[in-house]
């Protein structure tokens, strides 16, 4: 009886000691937490102008693709601004074709003056002109010179004219454009605080586009660390979906503690010191394709796992 107490006695140390053996090698290649979240980006929902919203495309928490068009605001304003800026050019292009003309004018008036004033310098130094004839031909020439330049210099002027007409039509163009607010990003709309007749001003955050690429931020105790490496396979487990394994894989290691990065780090040179274990965000990539019903948000619970297979 005893012997058979003994035998039964040394099986369970041994199984306890197997299942301790087995549990301690479980923990040093499955380093888990449960101080951890998903986290990712908000897109802004913003508009670059100001005016009244005419038309809201989206709906709460509506899936959207980039580029699609969340909301209008009111272009009649910008439109006549446009059109009106486009008169202006058209009327200087028109100018500058009668100015380019009158330039042509002036240099074959130049030019011809430029001949008499010569000819007749050559026949007065023969007496065969009079001097008044060569002042009256010298000053005809100088006034072609001045003539061909003053309109010279108008075409410079209104040429810059003409730029300055095209980089406003061009910002005109820009406006209009802006008048439909575009989805910045892939994702789901969140937080729209839109309505139609809203006046919008350049930069209001009117909502968010939440991107499906999201992480998780696991907050790893330091004495944990030696067990995670960049790019160690992760299982991720969410609260509110039991049952679920997501997978994703080990991006990066914060270069400080969660301590280190708050409001009123603590001062370990003063007073009576308590060590304590503090912990270090890991940021976790989720895998693509492995949430294809897009079911995690931003702010859920996670109880991260990381395979750290190898024995560090």
């Amino acid at each position: 009886m005893k012997k058979t107490a003994a035998i039964a006695i040394s099986a369970t140390l041994i199984a306890v000691g197997a299942a301790s053996l087995i549990y301690a090698q479980y923990i040093r290649t499955h380093v888990s937490t449960d101080d951890a979240q998903i986290t990712g980006h908000l897109d802004p929902i913003t508009p670059r102008i100001a005016g009244p919203v005419v038309s809201v495309l989206m709906k709460d928490n509506q899936i959207v693709h980039r580029g699609d068009v969340l909301m209008e605001i009111d272009s009649r304003l910008f439109q006549s601004t446009y059109e009106k800026d486009k008169a202006s050019l058209a009327r200087d292009m028109a100018q500058l074709k009668v100015l380019s003309a009158t330039i042509e004018r002036d240099q074959a008036n130049e030019d011809l003056a430029k001949r008499e004033s010569r000819r007749t310098l050559n026949l007065s130094k023969k007496s065969f002109a009079t001097a008044s004839r060569l002042d009256r031909d010298m000053s005809a020439y100088r006034m072609a010179q001045a003539q061909t330049k003053a309109d010279t210099e108008a075409m410079k002027v209104l040429k810059e004219t003409i730029h300055r007409d095209e980089a406003v039509i061009a910002i005109d163009t820009l406006n209009i454009r802006y008048t439909k607010v575009l989805a910045p990003v892939d994702g789901r709309v969140t937080g729209k605080t839109i309505e139609m007749g809203t006046f919008l001003t350049p930069g209001q955050i009117v909502g968010y586009v939440v991107p499906f690429s999201m992480w998780v931020v696991a907050n790893y105790k330091e004495t944990d660390l030696r067990g995670i490496r960049q790019g160690d396979p992760v299982n991720i487990k969410v609260d509110a979906l039991p049952g679920e394994t997501f997978h994703g894989h080990v991006d990066s290691i914060a270069q400080s503690t969660g301590a280190v990065l708050s409001l009123l780090p603590p001062e370990n040179a003063t007073g009576n010191f308590t060590k304590v274990v503090q912990r270090v965000p890991v940021k976790i990539l989720i895998d693509p394709g492995s949430d294809p019903d897009h079911r995690l948000r931003i702010g859920m619970s996670a109880i991260p796992v990381v395979l750290a297979h190898k024995t560090r």
